[in-house]
């Protein structure tokens, strides 16, 4: 099992504006989590083909509610404040199927 160590608040998409640009919550909700820090360069390949540099792996306990268009934010080591864009989401399962982590992206 994964240690929930760290912490990080979700800044949800809400809605789109009227120039189709993602609109975030201004109340961001906490949540434990675990921090993997990309040790070496890893791409992403987006839907429409453009390359996106992963900074880091997010781990939740059991399947936690978040999608694309969301924004995490969270401290680093070096005392940085990161906000950053949910790329990718994908649900950790055991062999019976429940869900024991959610893996984000981002």
């Amino acid at each position: 099992m994964i240690e929930l160590i760290d912490s990080v608040d979700v800044l949800r998409e809400t809605k789109k504006d009227s120039w189709g640009i993602s609109v975030n919550s201004q109340t961001p909700e906490t949540v434990k989590c675990r921090i993997m820090y990309s040790l070496k360069t890893e791409e992403l390949t987006t839907s429409e083909g453009k390359k996106i540099g992963v900074t880091a792996k997010v781990y939740f306990n059991e399947l936690f509610p978040i999608k694309h268009g969301d924004k995490l934010s969270f401290t680093d080591d070096f005392n940085q404040t990161r906000i950053l864009e949910v790329l990718e989401v994908k649900p950790i399962k055991d062999f019976s199927g429940e869900t024991l982590f959610t893996k984000v992206v981002v």
